[in-house]
């Protein structure tokens, strides 16, 4: 269940291929992570007003196409991660949120339509503003 995941088991997964995971660890050795709730962070590229510089906005999508339920144990292999994250809280915050929301969605226990039209079925994940680049 979502509500059991602990925070410190939250993992950010960055792969040789470029994709970025955020799931729950729930073991690890050397032949393999083993994870559930795996969520593929897809970085966008977005201009809300022409009048403002672009931002980037990143859409959390289930890390394995046609599943049906996050829950279920997913095996990474080591050879393939290049780097392990520990997010900060508002990201795992956010993780967390999103996780029901697509849980939802992926078993049809999302049954508002008012809901549906307000968010879609893209969960999008802001960057901290106090983290900005500047030039």
């Amino acid at each position: 269940m979502i509500d059991e995941i602990k925070k410190e088991n939250i993992i950010q997964l960055k792969l040789c291929n470029g994709e970025e995971i955020l799931a729950n660890q729930i073991q690890k050795d050397d032949s393999c992570f083993v994870i559930n709730y795996a969520l593929t962070i897809i970085p966008m590229e977005g201009d809300e007003y022409e009048d403002y510089e672009s931002k980037t906005y990143y859409l959390l999508r289930p890390f394995v196409s046609y599943t049906d339920d996050l829950e279920k144990i997913v095996s990474v292999n080591p050879y393939s991660v290049i780097a392990i994250n520990s997010p900060p809280d508002n990201i795992i915050n956010h993780f967390l949120k999103s996780l029901q929301q697509i849980q939802d969605i992926l078993k049809g226990e999302d049954t508002s339509e008012s809901e549906k039209k307000e968010r879609g079925k893209i969960v999008l994940l802001r960057p901290n503003p106090s983290t900005k680049e500047t030039d």
